[in-house]
């Protein structure tokens, strides 16, 4: 029984059908009365024609109804509590809300991602100066209890300038030897400061190519990697920053839990290649 009211009170079609009943059972109440009651003699014309008494009523309260409808019964997707999980995380992102967004994450995410730290999730954010949210599209619904969608919003960072990487998504693959010798060089260079280089090794093509790459690795290598002995960190490498604005997309994953929709996953681009 509670898990058909669950499924219920999360189905995205009820509190518009509630919603519709209530206002037909408004145009029936007024058509009553109209018409039975106070036998009104409304009437509405057209270009080619016109309508009187109870046919006239009738069309005016289907305008009526029409009106109520789209006014009051809200955008199915909008409706659902899972969008409304996805969006609030990336509202309270825009203003900066970074408690709130976490809050909105689930707590398994919050484990996994930031060993269940918020001040590493805020960290993050620390090189951020605006996002900017456009449009989320429902993507997939895995179970009723799983729903993943696409979200697009415009990011512009101040991302830390890592030589000989400032330019590689302008390289073209003739200078892929090139590209590795710079990667050896960085390499090195977090080597020699203590820093732990296996996060480095590991960071995907995706984040290298990146126009904020400087901002992810050296957030990855601070926060996921081990400390050094000296207590520098690769923000100290590379202090150099420049501002860079783009388009990010998201795969968002969103699960019920008993305190509400949570953000459970969130994953670069929108290839679906797992």
């Amino acid at each position: 029984m509670n898990a058909f009211l669950f499924t219920l009170a999360n189905n995205p079609y009820v509190i518009p059908f509630l919603i519709v009943c209530a206002i037909n059972l408004v145009v029936f109440t007024l058509t009553f009365l109209l018409f039975h009651k106070l036998r009104s003699q409304a009437s509405v014309k057209g270009r080619r024609w016109t309508a009187r008494g109870a046919l006239a009523g009738f069309i005016i309260l289907t305008g009526l109804e029409l009106y109520l409808i789209d006014r009051f019964a809200p955008n199915s997707l909008e409706a659902r509590p899972s969008y409304r999980a996805a969006r609030g995380f990336y509202e309270d992102i825009q203003r900066h809300d970074y408690a709130g967004a976490w809050a909105l994450l689930h707590p398994d995410y919050q484990r996994e991602r930031w060993s269940s730290k918020m001040a590493d999730f805020i960290d993050g954010y620390k090189n951020t100066e605006r996002v900017t949210l456009l449009a989320i599209m429902l993507e997939g619904e895995e179970s009723p209890v799983s729903h993943d969608y696409i979200v697009y919003y415009v990011d512009e960072v101040n991302s830390p300038v890592i030589p000989g990487l400032e330019n590689l998504t302008k390289a073209k693959i003739r200078n892929w030897s090139t590209i590795g010798q710079n990667l050896n060089e960085t390499r090195t260079l977090l080597e020699k400061a203590g820093l732990d280089v296996t996060v480095f090794d590991d960071v995907d093509l995706l984040r290298l190519l990146a126009p904020d790459r400087g901002n992810k690795i050296v957030w990855l290598i601070d926060t996921q990697g081990r400390p050094s002995a000296s207590g520098r960190k690769a923000a100290d490498l590379f202090p150099e920053k420049r501002s860079v604005e783009f388009i990010t997309a998201r795969r968002v994953t969103v699960e019920a839990t008993a305190t509400g929709w949570k953000v459970k996953n969130i994953r670069m681009g929108v290839v679906k290649d797992e």
